[in-house]
């Protein structure tokens, strides 16, 4: 006895090139802004790093501004007072091209092709007086970079 009138479906053995193209075209689109953004990322915690080893040297600009009344015009690297030290220099740091302290300017310059950028990073704190307590102000191209 035949079955007529009934259609029988076929079972799929596994997925067609369409879908396999779709799911393709989505991990690809979806690679093509997570990479960047991931870059991005690990650029900015490895310049915090660097931001990092700038702290001694911000708290021996304010003992030095505080040794002297609040005048920074002396305080330079290797200057000594009665509160501290301010150091000469961060050594064996592979991405620091220089840090100095030049009248309590603090420049952090990176190497070049660092942080993803093929020229130097400038990372730089000027204080600023604020009643008796010192803010400090950040300029330098890491903020154009996304840097800082």
């Amino acid at each position: 006895m035949a079955l007529s009138g009934r259609k029988t479906m076929k079972k799929s053995n596994g997925f067609t090139l369409i879908e396999l193209m779709i799911v393709v075209a989505i991990i690809g689109i979806l690679a093509a802004i997570a990479i960047p953004q991931y870059q991005n990322f690990t650029n900015r915690a490895a310049f915090q790093e660097m931001v990092s080893l700038v702290a001694p040297f911000k708290m021996a600009v304010e003992m030095c501004a505080q040794d002297n009344a609040g005048d920074v015009s002396r305080c330079d690297n290797d200057y000594s007072g009665t509160l501290g030290t301010i150091p000469a220099q961060i050594k064996d740091q592979e991405d620091i091209n220089k840090l100095t302290t030049t009248a309590g300017v603090i420049e952090l310059k990176t190497i070049d092709n660092s942080f993803g950028q093929t020229n130097h990073t400038y990372y730089i704190l000027t204080p600023v007086f604020t009643g008796n307590a010192i803010t400090w102000n950040i300029t330098g191209n890491c903020k154009d970079r996304g840097l800082c």
